[in-house]
């Protein structure tokens, strides 16, 4: 076990990958947001040089 987890981490693994689970699904979410604006500033900069 790391010497940095709480004694509530050794005592409650799940707390642990709950916590995991919960950051990756952030990170993720981010990434989608990020990419789906990325398109959309694409999106917009090929119709402004259209006019």
């Amino acid at each position: 076990m790391p010497e940095n987890c709480s004694i509530s981490d050794r005592n409650h693994p799940e707390s642990s990958k709950q916590r995991n689970i919960q950051v990756t699904a952030k990170v993720l979410f981010g990434s989608v947001h990020a990419i789906s604006r990325l398109k959309q500033e694409e999106k917009a900069a090929k119709e402004n040089k259209r006019i």
